[in-house]
């Protein structure tokens, strides 16, 4: 500010004595600081109304500073007025709506920027300007009018000043002096990132029981299957919270009509033994976040009901408990159907070398349904993909073993919409092989001649009979010939 007489120093002294009661005031929270006060925002302050103000005697409340900006006073035209405000930035819509966008605040010498109320400064390092130069300020000529920019140390005479601060956002966007209508910037504040609050782990899961007809890879929670047939039931459980689940207990009750196929339970592929998956339940000790495992196993629809039949859907269900977590079930239902089934009438198979197999002959009776595919499963955990009727015949297969396998066919219809599977006793037929290991000749003993021992008595016995049988065959002889007979 520029050199004052006593008068103006006295002023100035008062001046410096209301802006440290408006102060004290601000520290109480007396003033308005809240964007809803702000339509009507007024400031109880002495006015500067000296050379080195922007818009003379400034402006307390956001009314008079929209009209001194849009009209100018007598001293300040409203174009040096436009000219300064827009080289800080502020322009003249901003100024049009200050009423809704200013709040109570203060500027400190020190250059920081408060928003009354609170104990954190909005801004920092700011820059102002006034009409008269002073040490310390940097001369400005924009848009034809001068002026002379500068910190608030350089003419601030009191700690600090009230102002109307905008904020967008919670972010500091500028602030007017209210004594001297003088428009300050600064550096925004950043805003503290908050300290995230760690989400505590939590277990959870899901469980999804599906059935499919044996053969078929297409699973859901609802099918038809004539009486005896077979069915795969899958039941998946997966960990879907941040934390293990525990103690999961999975079990399964199966409802009258449907027979478990012994040995065909498997846990995400594995063969399990034993029937307590039907009784009290398997328990998975620990399913890690994200993890899915699944059970799977085969049972027969209906196997008693070939004769007399009652259509009836079969509800199987699967239950669940775990460490902390509520029960939960699934089911999948199974409408058995009562009508003539397809079948198989006949598999039989032809052996060659090397453990080579040939199908020779294939039938079976649709009883009206479509034939749609038959799939060969040699035994040996291969199979063939889906095959249409006239192929199976003549399909051949190498074991890599010798061993007992069952080949066995499962053909599938469409019946009323649904794909029903034949398998069976005919749809089946065991091969083995045996490799016999090459016979080694065997030479047998033969026992050496032994002559028998004889004395001289002996000889002489066996020469006299040798000598009697001689005499007896050459009389007869001789009687022959004189009889005329030879």
């Amino acid at each position: 500010m520029k050199l004052f007489t006593r008068t103006t120093q006295a002023i100035r002294n008062t001046v410096l004595f209301a802006t440290v009661l408006a102060t004290a005031l601000v520290g109480s929270g007396a003033l308005f600081s809240t964007a809803a006060q702000a339509a009507n925002l007024s400031f109880n302050t002495v006015t500067d109304c000296d050379a080195n103000a922007v818009i003379r005697c400034g402006a307390v409340t956001t009314a008079q500073l929209i009209s001194r900006y849009n009209n100018g006073t007598s001293t300040n035209t409203a174009k040096s007025i436009h000219d300064i405000y827009a080289y800080f930035g502020i322009s003249s819509a901003a100024i049009q709506s200050i009423g809704s966008t200013a709040v109570a605040g203060h500027v400190t010498k020190s250059g920081a920027v408060y928003v009354d109320g609170t104990s954190a400064a909005v801004a920092t390092g700011a820059m102002t300007a006034g009409r008269q130069n002073m040490t310390g300020s940097t001369a400005v000529n924009f848009n034809g009018t001068t002026f002379y920019k500068r910190t608030p140390s350089v003419s601030f005479q009191s700690n600090s000043l009230s102002a109307f601060v905008v904020m967008k956002n919670g972010t500091f966007q500028y602030a007017i002096l209210a004594s001297c209508a003088n428009p300050v910037t600064a550096t925004p504040t950043p805003k503290p990132t908050p300290t995230p609050t760690p989400t505590p782990k939590v277990p959870n899961y899901t469980l999804n029981k599906e059935v499919a007809v044996k053969g078929s890879a297409t699973y859901s929670k609802e099918i038809s299957v004539n009486a005896a047939g077979h069915v795969v039931y899958r039941v998946t459980v997966k960990s879907t919270g941040t934390a293990p689940v525990t103690n999961l207990v999975v079990n399964d009750t199966l409802p009258a009509h449907v027979t478990y196929v012994s040995n065909t339970l498997t846990r995400d592929g594995n063969a399990v033994a034993g029937t307590d998956f039907f009784g009290k339940g398997i328990t998975v000790s620990s399913l890690a976040p994200g993890v899915t495992t699944v059970f799977q196993f085969e049972a027969i629809v209906g196997a008693d009901d070939l004769t007399t039949c009652t259509a009836a859907t079969l509800k199987n269900v699967s239950n669940t408990t775990a460490t902390g977590l509520p029960g939960n079930s699934s089911s999948a239902n199974v409408n058995e159907q009562c009508v003539l089934v397809p079948v198989c009438t006949n598999l039989d198979i032809t052996q060659g070398d090397n453990r080579t197999v040939t199908i020779s002959q294939f039938s079976f009776a649709d009883h009206g349904a479509t034939f749609k595919n038959a799939v060969v499963n040699w035994g040996d955990n291969t199979a063939t993909l889906p095959l249409p009727a006239n192929t199976v015949i003549g399909q051949t297969h190498s074991f890599a073993t010798d061993q007992t396998f069952t080949i066995s066919v499962a053909v599938t219809f469409t019946q009323n919409g649904h794909d029903v599977v034949a398998t069976g006793a005919n749809c089946e037929k065991p091969v083995s092989f045996t490799t016999t290991p090459p016979v080694t000749p065997v030479t047998p003993a033969v026992a050496p001649t032994v002559l028998v021992n004889t004395g001289a008595g002996s000889v002489i016995g066996l020469f006299a009979a040798t000598s009697a049988a001689g005499a007896i065959a050459y009389r007869w002889f001789i009687g022959r010939r004189l009889n005329g007979q030879v």
